[in-house]
C-alpha cells in the first residue's frame, strides 16, 4: 500500500484510510468527555476552557496504549470505566454548582454532614439531572464500540504520530514545570491534588500538639484568650456594618467592642478557612498542615490550658480535618451531636447557646487559657439556626425574600450567642481579676441573593465579595489594647494572618511571629495585595 496525496485525493482511497483511524480511536469516550465540557460552557461559559479538550487528545493515545500493545480488552475496559467516572463526577458537580470540580468542592463535600447535604439539595434544580441521560448513552455506547487493534499501516502510522505528540506536549510542560497546571486536563489535576491533600490530611489525623519555642512577656501575668468562629455571616447583612435591618441590637450598644471594617476570609469555605486562620499557613506561604504550626501547639507550648468549644458536627463523611485540629486541645466539648450518622433526621437543630455552659465551665481554670469557640452561625437552613423567639423579620412576597427573612434572623440570633459570650467573659474575667481578650470573627461570607441571584456559598467563576467579607470584632479588659484596636480597625487585612493578631494581643512571645502580619503592630504591611484562590485582587472585584 503506497500512501501519498494522490491516493489521499481519491474519495474511496479517503474515506478507507478515515476509517482505518477512526475505528482504532476511542470515539465515544472522547465524546463524552466534550460532552462534559458542553454541559459546562451552557451553565457557565466563564469556566469554559477550550484547551481542555486539546488535552483529552493529548491523553487518549496515552491511556489506551496497554489496550493496544497487549490486545488485552480488559485493560480497554478498565481505562475506559476509569475515564467514565472521573468525567460522571466532573459532572454531576456541574450540574449542582455550574462549575467543574475542583479540589476544594471535594473538601467541602467530604467535610460536610448528611444533614448539610440534605439542606444543600434543597437549593438544586433537580430538573437538571437530565444532562445524565446523554453521558449514560456516550458512556454504555463507548463499552459497545470496543476500538480495532492496530493491524494496518494507516492505523500504526496514526497512532504512532498521536503518541509523539503526546510525548512531545507533555515533556514540553514538564521541562517548564508546569505539568500539573497545564499539561494534564482539569480531572486529571484535580484528582492529583486530592490524592496529595488527602495524604495530607491523613498524617494531619494521627497530629498530636506540638512542642514550639516560646517565651512569656511577663510571668507573673495570668490571661484568656478567646478565639469565638463563626460560620457563613456576611458583615454586609450586620446593622453595625451598616445594613438596613437592626440585626445587632446587642452588639450596636457595646462600647467595650471595636469594629474591624476591612477584614475579608481567605477562602469561601470552612474547612481551608479555618484551619488557615488556626495556623501560621498564609495565602502567600501555605504550608501542609502536617507542617503548619497552629495557635493550639503555641498556647500549649507556653503552659496554657486549651480549650475547643464547639457546635459544629464533629463527625463529617470522613473525619474532619478541623476536628482533629481541635482535638489536639487540652479539653474538647463537641455540643452538637445531632448528625453523627447518615440516617440522621434532617429537621434536628443544634442552637449555638450550647456553647454557653462548657465556657462557662472552662472560665473556673486557675492558670491562663486559650479557648476557641467554633459557632453553627448562619450555616443553611437559615431557619434551624435561631428559636422562634428570634423570629422577627417575616414580612415576605416569595421565596427569596422567605430566605433573606430566615438568614436575617439567624444574623439576629448571632448577636445575641456573642454578645452573651463577651458578658460571660467580662464578668469571669473582672471576678478572677485577669487580663482577658477576645475575637470573633466568621470563617467567610454567605450569598443571600447579595450577588449572581443565588445564595449559599457557591460561586461559578469570580468569588463573589458576599462570600469573603466578614465580620472582625475584638473586645478586651485591657485598656492598652482596646487604645490598639482603635488605631487599627480601618486597615484592610485578611483573616489568614489572625495567627500573628492572637500572638501579638496575647502575653506569649514567638519566633513564628511576624510583625508586618499583625494588624495591630506598627510594622503592619497595610499593603499586602490581596489576591484569593480566584487569582483576583479583591480591590478589583
Amino acid at each position: 500500500m503506497n500512501f501519498n496525496f494522490i491516493n489521499v485525493l481519491n474519495k474511496k482511497r479517503f474515506s478507507t484510510y478515515f476509517y482505518q483511524i477512526f475505528i482504532c480511536f476511542p470515539v465515544f469516550v472522547f465524546l463524552f468527555q466534550i460532552y462534559v465540557q458542553l454541559v459546562l460552557l451552557l451553565s457557565n461559559p466563564l469556566s469554559f476552557n477550550s484547551r481542555e479538550l486539546i488535552l483529552y487528545f493529548v491523553w487518549l493515545p496515552i491511556f489506551y496504549l496497554p489496550y493496544f500493545l497487549s490486545k488485552i480488552k480488559l485493560f480497554y475496559y478498565s481505562a475506559t470505566s476509569l475515564l467514565g467516572l472521573i468525567s460522571f463526577f466532573n459532572l454531576i458537580h456541574i450540574i449542582i454548582t455550574y462549575r467543574p470540580l475542583t479540589a476544594s468542592s471535594f473538601f467541602i463535600f467530604s467535610n460536610t454532614n448528611a444533614n448539610e447535604v440534605t439542606e444543600f439539595i434543597d437549593t438544586i434544580h433537580l430538573w437538571r439531572g437530565v444532562f445524565l441521560i446523554p453521558f449514560i448513552f456516550l458512556f454504555y455506547k463507548s463499552f459497545k464500540n470496543v476500538p480495532q487493534l492496530l493491524n494496518r499501516k494507516i492505523n500504526k502510522m496514526a497512532y504512532i504520530c498521536s503518541l509523539i505528540f503526546s510525548t512531545i506536549f507533555i515533556s514540553e510542560n514538564i521541562l517548564h514545570k508546569r505539568f500539573i497546571r497545564k499539561g494534564v486536563n482539569g480531572d486529571m489535576s484535580v484528582w492529583y491534588v486530592i490524592y496529595h491533600d488527602w495524604q495530607s490530611f491523613k498524617m494531619n489525623s494521627q497530629r498530636h500538639v506540638r512542642s514550639v519555642p516560646v517565651s512569656i512577656k511577663d510571668t507573673n501575668a495570668k490571661e484568656i484568650i478567646v478565639l469565638v468562629i463563626g460560620e457563613s455571616l456576611n458583615r454586609n447583612h450586620m446593622s453595625i456594618y451598616g445594613y438596613h435591618r437592626n440585626t445587632n441590637p446587642l452588639l450596636a450598644q457595646r462600647k467595650d467592642i471595636q469594629i474591624y471594617q476591612d477584614v475579608i476570609s481567605p477562602f469561601p469555605n470552612t474547612l481551608k478557612s479555618v484551619l488557615m486562620i488556626m495556623s501560621h499557613s498564609n495565602l502567600d506561604k501555605p504550608q501542609s498542615q502536617e507542617n503548619a504550626i497552629n495557635l493550639i501547639d503555641i498556647f500549649s507550648s507556653a503552659g496554657y490550658n486549651t480549650t475547643w468549644i464547639s457546635n459544629q458536627s464533629p463527625i463529617g463523611i470522613w473525619d474532619n480535618a478541623i476536628f482533629n485540629i481541635g482535638n489536639t486541645a487540652s479539653q474538647t466539648y463537641f455540643v452538637n451531636q445531632t448528625s453523627n450518622s447518615s440516617e440522621e433526621a434532617t429537621n434536628k437543630i443544634s442552637y449555638d447557646e450550647q456553647v454557653f455552659e462548657p465556657f462557662i465551665s472552662t472560665l473556673n481554670k486557675k492558670n491562663s487559657q486559650f479557648i476557641v469557640i467554633h459557632l453553627l452561625g448562619n450555616h443553611t437552613r437559615y431557619a434551624y439556626r435561631y428559636p422562634k423567639t428570634f423570629n422577627v423579620f417575616q414580612k415576605a412576597n416569595n421565596k427569596e425574600e422567605i430566605t433573606i427573612n430566615e438568614y436575617d434572623n439567624s444574623v439576629l440570633y448571632n448577636d445575641f450567642v456573642v454578645d452573651s459570650i463577651i458578658n460571660i467573659l467580662s464578668k469571669k474575667s473582672m471576678k478572677l481579676n485577669v487580663n482577658a481578650s477576645l475575637v470573633y470573627l466568621s470563617d467567610h461570607g454567605e450569598n443571600v441573593y447579595d450577588e449572581d441571584s443565588e445564595f449559599g456559598h457557591n460561586y461559578k467563576n469570580i468569588i463573589p465579595k458576599s462570600l469573603i467579607e466578614i465580620p472582625y470584632i475584638v473586645w478586651s479588659n485591657n485598656n492598652s489594647l482596646n487604645s490598639i484596636f482603635e488605631a487599627t480597625k480601618n486597615k484592610p487585612a485578611i483573616s489568614d494572618d489572625l495567627f500573628h493578631h492572637i500572638i501579638g494581643m496575647s502575653n506569649v512571645m514567638t519566633p513564628l511571629y511576624e510583625k508586618a502580619r499583625d494588624i495591630n503592630n506598627p510594622a503592619f504591611n497595610s499593603q499586602r495585595p490581596r489576591v484569593l484562590e480566584d487569582h483576583i485582587n479583591y480591590q478589583d472585584k
